[in-house]
């Protein structure tokens, strides 16, 4: 586990489904991970991750956006105080799988196979 400063960790995922869909999907997904909604705006949804014994919290970020070919999610994690020891990391990694748990459940499907890409890039 390393000790991160406090910039924001950041990941993200294209989508080749509908902006609707992944902003409905992505709040639900917060939520599975435990994640307080703190605000909800076009394209925007703010949440928090509570204190943990490595962390004193985290404020997160996932903004939505319609690119060509589907639906583009950023997530930003920023710890409240100095460092937050690879919890945010963490945090944008579990809610990207619980986002691809909750698109895989709806069924949603491209001739070629899953509609989904590779992991959550980093950076």
């Amino acid at each position: 586990m390393a000790c991160r400063s406090s910039m924001p960790d950041r990941g993200f995922m294209q989508y080749p489904l509908d902006y609707g869909i992944v902003f409905q999907a992505a709040q639900s997904a917060l939520m599975d991970c435990g994640f307080r909604i703190r605000g909800v705006a076009p394209g925007a949804i703010q949440a928090s991750a509570g204190i943990s014994l490595l962390s004193w919290g985290e404020n997160l970020q996932v903004l939505i956006t319609t690119v060509p070919g589907g639906t583009y999610v950023l997530m930003e994690s920023t710890p409240v105080f100095l460092f937050d020891w690879g919890r945010g990391s963490e945090d944008i990694a579990r809610f990207f799988q619980a986002l691809d748990l909750r698109l895989r459940a709806g069924a949603f499907w491209t001739p070629a196979g899953p509609a989904f890409g590779p992991a959550p890039v980093y950076r």
